[in-house]
């Protein structure tokens, strides 16, 4: 959070990318004795949202670094309960000092 706008509704939050992000103090939490510099060089006072306001929708791409753990699955039968069912193999997988991937 840097800055709050001079009416107070308002907080400028950093996101990654984007020239200004505000979001309405009410949505936020501020423990006690928080203060954030009131932004006064504005050019524009952020809009309050009204009920017909629509809705905006980003859509993004991340990567998350997975670990390698499908090699490590078996197809087991159990004989007494008539089942089949997929067991991983925890020893084979520690033992091959997995590291995370893209």
């Amino acid at each position: 959070m840097e800055a709050i706008d001079p009416t107070g509704k308002w907080v400028k939050i950093t996101v990654t990318g984007a020239d200004q992000t505000w979001v309405a103090r009410s949505d936020l939490f501020f423990p006690e004795g928080v203060t954030l510099p009131v932004m006064t060089d504005l050019p524009f006072l952020p809009l309050l949202p009204t009920p017909d306001d629509s809705v905006r929708l980003y859509e993004t791409s991340i990567t998350i670094p997975t670990y390698p753990w499908k090699d490590f699955l078996k197809p087991v039968f159990d004989k007494e309960t008539q089942w089949d069912y997929t067991l991983f193999d925890q020893v084979a997988y520690d033992a091959s000092s997995p590291h995370p991937s893209p």
